[in-house]
């Protein structure tokens, strides 16, 4: 870099040197049509050869000038020549003013000797002034005039020409002082310029470059969102026959069996639960939870939550105690504010071996604080924020499924960034974490009615249309279904659909259909076909394995509800429920995360 801009500075000084060519040029001749008018009387014929002489430089020297200047960029590529031909020019000019000042001053003639210093006062500033940029090419000019009238002084008779030599020879020294400042003044500010340049370009580079990676990575994500997405659905499709077909044999086990049975159900739905973290940050990413809030008990979701973890916290042999004011009411979505509790409290109860978990919450004046603190293995300073990171865990290098998959604090951070709310971790590394949530109190008056319990024998006889490509899942569906008293018709496809309501004289009270079809066909297009051909806005719901954000979208886009495999028919028989007989705060939104 160095190099380069000491090039880029000796170009710009030559440079400057050629644009101040022409008024140093203009300024010369004034001087010499002035000195040619005092001195007419006694110049001889070598004084009228010196003024033509001195014409023809100054016009070669112009030449020289409009040569550069129809080729700019030559001197970029050859500083050295083009500082050479003006140096030539200079020594030149200086050699000539050198001689005519040498022969005009006389020793008879003070008054005229006084005019012609004037004069030579002129040529040095004029000289000084326009070859300041570049400081060795100044000497070219300053060295011979002044040399040659030093020599006059010196060989004229008299203290005046004495002390005129000394004077002139402290004016070189200080001209020659003068004009170096003012070089590195110039070259200097050209250095600044240039370094400024250089480094703004570097910084365009950089951007440019960071921009670059940005992308990359922006598609490093998307093709990864892809490959899980993807990978995602083709997994979910068997573990969704898998849960069904665990939930239809259950009554066909032995006793003896009942306990693998068990098992099986427990890894069934471990995996199901990793699949549904994944899916719960592709559908915040696509921005297709809307939170819906409303009053209501801090404890119809404490309770709940206490209930749910009770079991896991004693097998590790904790104390998980609830401290929450039972008159508290808040304002927010209960659904979010579950997941998100249920996410603390189960990393609360993975990574604590001993001691307790307390779930506790203070009204305060306008807010209610929820805290959820443990006695765990605490988490250092520098980690505090990168644990709200996607696929961010501490203390599992091995990658251990049974630790999840670093997404419940990810999923914790963009929900409470929904709802609005503020997060907050006090770690101490060796004596445990407290997280802290502010959420709005709420108003008593505005708390809806509990709803009645289900009674699910009302379903019995309900006729279902279940549409799926997956004929493990339609067997599934079908059998489970029917297991629960339900008329059950299956269908691969919008057309064997239609075919088989027609030729079954079949009209369903509710279609279920999974969102990916064969042949680039969806489950809202089968749906909005079937409902056009029994011309009845007939209650529907899609079931789907995807967790790519255009394709939730997508699929939210139809106003359908969305359930999302695996799907456990704990959470499926409700919300057929809600379907079938709606009633106030009933259905099931389709843009909930569901709870695991």
């Amino acid at each position: 870099m160095e190099q380069y801009l000491e090039r880029k500075v000796e170009s710009e000084q030559i440079l400057l040197l050629y644009q101040n060519l022409n008024s140093a040029l203009s300024g010369n001749l004034l001087v010499l049509v002035c000195l040619a008018w005092a001195s007419r009387e006694q110049m001889h014929t070598w004084g009228m050869m010196l003024a033509i002489a001195g014409c023809i430089l100054f016009f070669l020297r112009y030449l020289d000038g409009l040569q550069l200047s129809g080729n700019p960029r030559s001197i970029r590529e050859h500083p050295r020549y083009w500082e050479r031909r003006y140096a030539t020019g200079l020594l030149l000019t200086g050699t000539f003013w050198g001689l005519v000042f040498y022969g005009i001053i006389e020793n008879q003639n003070p008054e005229m000797n006084f005019f012609v210093m004037c004069f030579f006062g002129a040529i040095v500033s004029i000289g000084g002034a326009t070859t300041a940029a570049r400081f060795p090419v100044y000497l070219y000019l300053i060295l011979p005039i002044c040399g040659l009238v030093m020599i006059k002084f010196f060989l004229l008779e008299g203290m005046l020409y004495r002390i005129l030599f000394l004077a002139l020879f402290a004016f070189i020294a200080i001209n020659v002082v003068v004009n170096r400042n003012y070089n590195r003044i110039i070259s200097k500010s050209i250095y600044l310029r240039y370094e400024n340049a250089f480094l703004i370009a570097k910084l365009e580079q950089e951007k440019s470059r960071a921009e670059e990676n940005q992308a990359l990575a922006e598609d490093a994500m998307r093709s990864k969102d892809k490959f899980l997405a993807a990978a995602s659905h083709d997994l979910r499709q068997p573990l969704h026959a898998q849960s069904l077909y665990l939930d239809i044999i259950q009554d066909y086990i032995s006793p003896a069996g009942l306990e693998s049975l068990t098992a099986l159900k427990k890894t069934n739905l471990t995996l199901s639960e990793l699949f549904n973290k994944v899916l719960d940050v592709s559908r915040l990413n696509a921005g297709i939870v809307i939170a819906k809030q409303r009053h209501f008990h801090l404890t119809d979701v404490t309770a709940s939550l206490m209930e749910e973890f009770r079991q896991d916290a004693r097998a590790k042999g904790l104390l998980l105690e609830e401290k929450a004011d039972d008159g508290a009411i808040i304002h927010t979505d209960p659904v979010l504010l579950a997941q998100i509790l249920r996410n603390i409290l189960a990393n609360a109860i993975r990574y604590t071996d001993q001691g307790s978990i307390s779930l506790s919450c203070q009204v305060r004046n306008s807010y209610v604080s929820i805290s959820i603190s443990d006695t765990g293995k605490g988490i250092p300073p520098a980690e505090q924020q990168k644990i709200f990171q996607e696929y961010y865990q501490l203390q599992n290098p091995e990658r251990d499924r049974n630790k999840g998959l670093g997404l419940g604090l990810a999923i914790v951070a963009k929900m409470c960034k929904l709802l609005a709310l503020e997060i907050k971790c006090d770690s101490i590394p060796g004596r445990g974490s407290t997280f802290t949530l502010n959420v709005p109190c709420g108003h008593e008056s505005e708390v809806a009615p509990e709803h009645l319990p289900i009674n699910y024998k009302i379903l019995d006889q309900a006729r279902i249309l279940v549409i799926d490509d997956e004929l493990d899942i339609l067997q599934g569906m079908e059998l489970l279904l029917t297991s629960w008293g339900l008329q059950t018709l299956s269908a691969e496809s919008e057309a064997d659909a239609i075919l088989k309501i027609r030729t079954a004289c079949f009209r369903p009270d509710l279609i279920i259909a999974d969102y990916r079809l064969r042949n680039d066909k969806t489950g809202a297009e089968a749906i909005a076909g079937i409902r056009r051909l029994l011309a009845a806005e007939i209650p529907a719901l899609l079931i789907t394995g995807d967790t790519s954000e255009e394709r939730l979208q997508e699929a939210d886009t139809s106003g359908l509800l969305i359930l999302h495999k695996p799907l456990q028919p704990m959470k499926l028989r409700p919300v057929l429920y809600s379907l079938l007989h709606p009633g106030p705060g009933r259905p099931v939104s389709s843009q909930q995360p569901a709870p695991e």
